[in-house]
């Protein structure tokens, strides 16, 4: 990064209005910038449903856009799970918004968005936006970003917050005057998304083919043989119980708090185990032990001594010496479908397994998986570097302190 824009920044940081700049009553911005309501850079429209007790308005050929669509979806939306008659759009509320509008969820979550590339009507749950001439969709949809804190102090509610057309209709905006610029911010912010977009799919081919050889290199129901051997093992696999096979870890130094010169992990179930670091005396017995979220039904294999955070976390080893990665991958193979809220534990050592017990197959199985499994975490690794890069240019592109 230039010293220009390191001191620009600094000085932005510290409140200091550079040269060129003005402050406005949400932030430093470039002066050959223009401030605008919203109104006055988009046409802003509300959505509708169609009676749901009247089967004609249903299961026509409309696309109609309901906030689950935009969660399974990326930046755009080309379908929608369910579609509308057209008798149905014109005895409702809703209205066809054309291509490159901006469909914004303004209920429960404020923010979350799509562009869509085909016309689709939304639910009540949007404000839809159509930018006017001089304005670039693509630009619009980032700089929503910017506008999402002062979006929703403005919303209300009682049993779930919503933003009101009048209030995104005022909301006011400061941005560059030529489309240009508009474009070229929106071009470099494009490209960290594909950035982004290729990692998350190198991640998720992984993951498929994790779930591929989970199924492939342990025996299918009703055989004692995997599909996916490596050479030089024949002998069957053998039937048992995942509670003959484990044992759990008494280690009660739970709720431990996270310590700036800590050195041993602090792990709880779920998505991100590790939720710290601290200092004392941890479980030594790493190696070939699994955490297992009773709860979450989440799998972590430590790498080093560690805590736990709290009593949902049981610290799962073999009966008899089992290698820590094939038990990884052998609980991942048969733990059970989650039913919610509820403890899980007792159903995993109810669950029937077959393995191996011969140690050297074992070994190649866990390194095999080990492996697979640190070429996602490398994938995720990126991705959150990405991330984070991405996040701080957009705040710098979208307010003017980066100039294209």
């Amino acid at each position: 990064m230039k010293t220009t824009i390191k001191k620009r920044i600094e000085e932005i940081n510290s409140g200091i209005v550079p040269e060129g700049y003005e402050k406005t009553s949400f932030g430093i911005f470039p002066c050959d910038w223009e401030k605008k309501k919203l109104q006055q850079i988009c046409d802003i429209f509300s959505g509708g449903t169609p009676s749901t007790n009247i089967p004609k308005y249903w299961d026509g050929n409309i696309a109609w856009c309901v906030p689950t669509d935009i969660t399974r979806n990326k930046k755009y939306i080309d379908s929608t799970e369910k579609y509308i008659s057209q008798e149905g759009l014109e005895n409702s509320s809703a209205k066809i918004m054309p291509v490159n509008s901006i469909l914004m969820c303004s209920r429960a979550t404020i923010g979350p968005r799509c562009i869509n590339r085909v016309p689709m009507a939304t639910n009540q749950g949007f404000k839809n936006l159509v930018c006017k001439k001089g304005y670039y969709y693509e630009f619009i949809y980032y700089y929503i970003e910017i506008l999402l804190n002062h979006l929703l102090k403005k919303s209300n509610g009682s049993t779930f917050l919503e933003l009101s057309k009048s209030e995104l209709d005022k909301s006011e905006c400061v941005i560059p005057q030529l489309k240009q610029e508009q474009s070229r911010i929106a071009e470099i912010l494009m490209q960290w998304d594909k950035a982004i977009e290729l990692q998350e799919k190198l991640i998720e081919a992984k993951q498929k083919l994790k779930k591929y050889y989970l199924k492939k290199m342990f025996p299918k129901k009703g055989s004692n043989i995997p599909e996916i051997r490596f050479p030089g093992f024949t002998a069957p696999w053998e039937q048992r119980k995942l509670g003959d096979l484990l044992q759990t870890l008494p280690f009660k130094q739970f709720l431990k708090e996270p310590e700036p010169d800590g050195k041993y992990e602090i792990i709880q179930q779920g998505n991100e185990p590790v939720i710290g670091l601290a200092n004392g005396t941890p479980c030594g017995d790493y190696k070939d032990v699994v955490i297992f979220g009773d709860h979450t039904l989440s799998l972590y294999k430590p790498q080093r001594p560690f805590f736990v955070a709290t009593d949902g976390v049981r610290i799962v080893k073999g009966q008899i010496d089992t290698n820590g990665y094939y038990l990884l991958s052998l609980l991942e193979r048969y733990k059970p479908q989650s039913e919610g809220y509820k403890r899980y534990f007792s159903i995993l050592a109810d669950t029937n397994c077959i393995t191996t017990y011969n140690a050297s197959e074992q070994k190649q199985i866990g390194v095999f998986f080990e492996r697979l499994d640190n070429l996602i975490a490398l994938h995720q690794q990126k991705r959150d570097k990405l991330l984070k890069q991405r996040k701080a240019m957009q705040q710098y592109l979208l307010t003017g302190i980066v100039r294209v």
